[in-house]
C-alpha cells in the first residue's frame, strides 16, 4: 500500500533528529562528569498523589493470572472498566462508560491511534504485555499532564529504566502460555544488559489462535495470528541524565471478528521513541526535566472476501494513521508546593479508502467506491501547569490548568468516488449542509483535587474538573458512501467538542486484616458527541437512518466499590462492584453502550510454595439499553440479561527462577455475551458476540 503522506522513511528522519536534538544537552554534559559505577534509578517515577481507588498499577509481564490476548483484557479486572468484544483480538476498553476517544491510551509516553475505522484496532491491541513492566489504570479526570482530553481515563503502560552492575549485567524474562479453546499459544522473550553507561533492551513475541467456541458449542469467528518485538538502548552519560531511544514493530494477520461484516488480513504499526529525562542540581526553580518525542504509522487493511467464502462484488478498505508528538516539563519543589509545568503536541493524520469490484479486479481495477477517511489532520497543542500543596500534614490539594489549540484540516474531501459519484464534502452538504473545511479550536479544561488523611487508616478525597475533548477523525470526517441509504457513515465536520464536568468523591480504609476502597463520580457532558442514525433531528437534513453525528448534552455517574478480607494467614477474600448510568439528556432516553452493574468476587489460598484460587464474574440484566424502535442510534444490540461465571487458578512458585499458572476459565461452560459487545454478523439466532466457552489454560515464567 503506497503511503499518502509522511512516508516510512520520513518516522525515522523525523524522530531520530529530534531525538539527537534532545541528546545533545547530556552528551554535552558527559563531557565534563564521568558516570558513577552503579547509578540508581527508580524503576517507575511517579508525580503528585499516593494511590487511590481510581488509580490502580498493574504488572501484567508477571502478575496476570489468566489467559489474556491485548491490553484490554488484563484491565478489565479493574472496577468500572469493561470490554466490549468484535472477535478474538483486540477488544475495546471502556471506564466509566467512556471509551475511543474519550480515554488516553499512553504506550511509554508515545499516543497511537488505531488504523481500523470500524475500531479493529484500538489503541490497547498494540501494547504487548510480556514486554510491559507496569499498566495504569487512572480512572476520571486526576492530571492535566496526561494529553489532550482524557475523561474518561488514561491508561499509561510503562517499561522500566534497567539498572545493571557488575555482579549480573544481564537479565533476561521468557514466557510461554496455552489455551485450550481457541488453541491459543503465545511466546515471548525479554532480554536485557548494560553497565554504569546504561543498558539495552529487546524483547520479542508472537501469539497465534484459531475461531473458539462458546458455551453452547458454536463456533466464533476470532481466529488471528500476530508478532511484533521492540529493540530499545539507554545511556547514562552523567548520573543525572537518561537518553532513551527505541523501534517498536507490531504486525496482526488474519484476524477474524464475528461481529463486523470484514475481517483484516493485515494490521501493522512501527514506532520510534526518544527521551530524555534530566536531574538539576543546586536550588534553581527546577528539579527534573522530562523531554519525550515519538513517530508511529499504523497500516491496516480489511476486507469481505480474502477470508471469507463470498461472491460477486466485494469490499476492501486500505486505510493508515500515522501519529507524531511530544512533550516537555518540568518539575519542581519549593516548601510546602510541588508543581510541572510544560506542554505537548499530538499530530494525528487519518487517510482510508474503500474499493468496490468483482473478487477477481477488486485489486486491478482499485475501483474507489468511497474515501471513508478523506486524508484527516488533526493537530493539537497543549500548556498545562499543576500543583499540589501540602495544606498540613493530613491534606493535600491539587491544582491543574490546561490549554489545548486545535486544527483540523481534510485534503481529500473534494476527490469524487464512484458509486454513487459523490465526494466527502458533497456528503456532508446533504446530511449537514457543512463543508470540511479547515477548522480551528480553544479549549480549555481545569481540575481541583482535595486529600486527607485520618490517621494511618483513613483517606478520603473529593476532586473537580473540567476537561474538553475534541471530536477525532470518524466523528468529524467518515464518508462511507452506500447506494443505500441505511449504509451511509457520515462525520460531522462542524461537531462541537465535548465539555466533561466532573465531580468525584471517595475514600480508603485500612485495618489489620481487612481494606476497603471506593469512590463515586457524576459526569455533566456539554455537547456529547453522539453516534446516532438521521432522523431529521436538530442540525439533521435527512431521515433515512444514515449513521450520522450530532450533539447533545447528557450525564453519566456511577460508583466503584472493593474490598479484601484475610480470614487467616493461607485465606482472603475479596470482591469488588461497579455500576455507570448514562442518559441523552436531549432525547431524554439512555446513552447506548453503557455497561451494566458488575460484581466480582474471589476466595485464594496461599501456602509459601504455591496459591490457588476461585474466581466469580457476573453482571446483572441491562434494561436501560438503547433499543426503543424507531428512535435509537443503533450502537446497542440489545437489551442484555446477567449472567455469572465462575473461574478456577493456581500458582506454583516453589522454583526460584520459574513459575507455573495454570486453571480453567468458565467453568461452567455458560453462554454469555457483555453488554458492550458488537452484534453478531452471522449467526441471526446470536444477538450479540459470544465470550469463550469452558478453556484450560497452562502458562509458565522464567527468569533469569
Amino acid at each position: 500500500m503506497s503511503r499518502h503522506n509522511l512516508p516510512g522513511k520520513r518516522i525515522a528522519t523525523w524522530t531520530l533528529s529530534l531525538s539527537m536534538t534532545i541528546a545533545a544537552p547530556a552528551v554535552a554534559l558527559a563531557q565534563d562528569q564521568i558516570p558513577t559505577p552503579t547509578p540508581t534509578l527508580p524503576l517507575v517515577e511517579t508525580y503528585g498523589y499516593t494511590p487511590n481507588p481510581n488509580r490502580v498499577v498493574l504488572e501484567p509481564a508477571t502478575n496476570r493470572r489468566f489467559p489474556a490476548t491485548d491490553a484490554a483484557d488484563i484491565i478489565q479486572d479493574v472496577p468500572g472498566v469493561n470490554v466490549g468484544r468484535m472477535g478474538g483480538h483486540a477488544q475495546e476498553p471502556y471506564i466509566r462508560g467512556l471509551s475511543q476517544g474519550r480515554i488516553n491510551i499512553i504506550d511509554d509516553n508515545a499516543f497511537i491511534h488505531g488504523g481500523c475505522p470500524n475500531r479493529m484496532d484500538p489503541p490497547t491491541a498494540y501494547l504487548t504485555l510480556d514486554s510491559l513492566d507496569a499498566l495504569t489504570v487512572e480512572k476520571g479526570y486526576a492530571t492535566v499532564s496526561n494529553g489532550p482530553g482524557g475523561a474518561g481515563g488514561t491508561v499509561r503502560a510503562t517499561r522500566k529504566t534497567s539498572v545493571f552492575d557488575a555482579e549480573k549485567p544481564y537479565q533476561a524474562d521468557v514466557s510461554t502460555g496455552y489455551d485450550s479453546n481457541g488453541r491459543r499459544k503465545d511466546v515471548s522473550a525479554d532480554v536485557a544488559g548494560g553497565g554504569a553507561w546504561g543498558y539495552v533492551r529487546a524483547d520479542a513475541n508472537y501469539k497465534v489462535a484459531d475461531n473458539y467456541e462458546d458455551g453452547s458449542g458454536q463456533s466464533v469467528r476470532s481466529g488471528f495470528s500476530s508478532h511484533g518485538g521492540r529493540i530499545e538502548t539507554g545511556l547514562r552519560p552523567t548520573q543525572n541524565d537518561l537518553v532513551r531511544f527505541s523501534f517498536q514493530s507490531e504486525k496482526m494477520e488474519d484476524a477474524l471478528y464475528a461481529g463486523a461484516a470484514m475481517d483484516s488480513p493485515l494490521s501493522e504499526t512501527y514506532v520510534l521513541r526518544g527521551s530524555l529525562n534530566h536531574k538539576f542540581t543546586g536550588d534553581g526553580l527546577f528539579d527534573a526535566l522530562d523531554l519525550s518525542v515519538y513517530g508511529g504509522q499504523v497500516d491496516h487493511v480489511m476486507d469481505n472476501y480474502s477470508l471469507r467464502d463470498r461472491t460477486g462484488m466485494v469490499m476492501k478498505v486500505e486505510s493508515d494513521s500515522d501519529t507524531y508528538g511530544g512533550k516537555l516539563s518540568f518539575d519542581g519543589r519549593r516548601g510546602a508546593t510541588g508543581y510541572k509545568i510544560g506542554g505537548d503536541i499530538q499530530y494525528n493524520q487519518r487517510d482510508a479508502v474503500r474499493y468496490m469490484g468483482n473478487r477477481d479486479s477488486v485489486d486491478n481495477n482499485r475501483l474507489i467506491q468511497a474515501y471513508s477517511w478523506p486524508d484527516i489532520g488533526i493537530s493539537q497543542v497543549g500548556l498545562f501547569a499543576e500543583a499540589d500543596h501540602d495544606v498540613s500534614a493530613d491534606q493535600k490539594v491539587r491544582f491543574g490548568l490546561r490549554y489545548d489549540r486545535v486544527d483540523v484540516s481534510a485534503d481529500k474531501a473534494d476527490r469524487v468516488a464512484a458509486m454513487p459519484s459523490q465526494s466527502a464534502n458533497q456528503l456532508y452538504q446533504t446530511y449537514y449542509g457543512v463543508r470540511a473545511e479547515d477548522r480551528d479550536e480553544n479549549n480549555i479544561g481545569g481540575l481541583v483535587r482535595y486529600e486527607k488523611s485520618f490517621g494511618s487508616r483513613y483517606t478520603a478525597f473529593a476532586g473537580l474538573s473540567r476537561s474538553v475533548r475534541t471530536a477525532d477523525a470518524t466523528e468529524r470526517g467518515i464518508a462511507q458512501n452506500n447506494n443505500t441509504a441505511s449504509n451511509r457513515w457520515v462525520g460531522r465536520p462542524d461537531i462541537k467538542p465535548e465539555k466533561h464536568h466532573q465531580v468525584d468523591v471517595g475514600g480508603n480504609a485500612e485495618f489489620d486484616k481487612a481494606s476497603f476502597s471506593g469512590s463515586v463520580f457524576y459526569n455533566r457532558v456539554e455537547d456529547f458527541i453522539l453516534r446516532d442514525q438521521a432522523r431529521g433531528q436538530d442540525g439533521v437534513l435527512l431521515s433515512d437512518n444514515a449513521t450520522v453525528y450530532r450533539n447533545v448534552d447528557a450525564t453519566l455517574a456511577g460508583f466503584e466499590v472493593s474490598g479484601s478480607y484475610r480470614l487467616n494467614r493461607n485465606w482472603t477474600f475479596d470482591a469488588a462492584t461497579a455500576f455507570t448510568y448514562g442518559e441523552n439528556e436531549e432525547d431524554n432516553r439512555p446513552l447506548a453502550q453503557i455497561p451494566p452493574l458488575t460484581f466480582t468476587a474471589s476466595v485464594e489460598y496461599s501456602e509459601p510454595d504455591w496459591m490457588a484460587g476461585a474466581r466469580l464474574r457476573s453482571a446483572f440484566r441491562q434494561p436501560r439499553a438503547d433499543v426503543e424502535t424507531n428512535f435509537n442510534s443503533g450502537q446497542d444490540a440489545a437489551k442484555t440479561g446477567g449472567y455469572a461465571v465462575v473461574d478456577l487458578y493456581a500458582d506454583v512458585f516453589a522454583l526460584e527462577q520459574l513459575t507455573f499458572k495454570f486453571g480453567v476459565t468458565n467453568v461452567f461452560d455458560t453462554t454469555y455475551a457483555n453488554h458492550l459487545s458488537r452484534a453478531s454478523a452471522f449467526d441471526p439466532e446470536v444477538v450479540q458476540v459470544n465470550e469463550p466457552g469452558r478453556s484450560f489454560f497452562i502458562r509458565a515464567h522464567a527468569t533469569f
